[in-house]
């Protein structure tokens, strides 16, 4: 079976790029960045593995063809 691999992390080589992460006590806001597109978000939780996690579901949300503005609102 053939399936899109996306790859979802920091480093430069990511398909799905984490930027411009802010840990704060309450939230956590990042960008995920692709060749094409800047999904800039902010969640309501603290955590660097939580931002990993949400930039998973903005990558899967981009596979499913959801705009950016609506990934953003969650």
């Amino acid at each position: 079976i053939a399936a899109p691999v996306a790859w979802v992390g920091r480093d430069a080589s990511c398909t799905h790029r984490i930027t411009d992460v802010v840990l704060a006590p309450e939230e956590s806001s990042f960008s995920v960045e692709t060749r094409a597109v800047k999904v800039v978000c902010r969640i309501p939780v603290p955590g660097l593995h939580m931002v990993e996690n949400a930039a998973l579901a903005v990558a899967v949300g981009l596979h499913a063809g959801l705009e950016p503005e609506q990934i953003a609102a969650g």
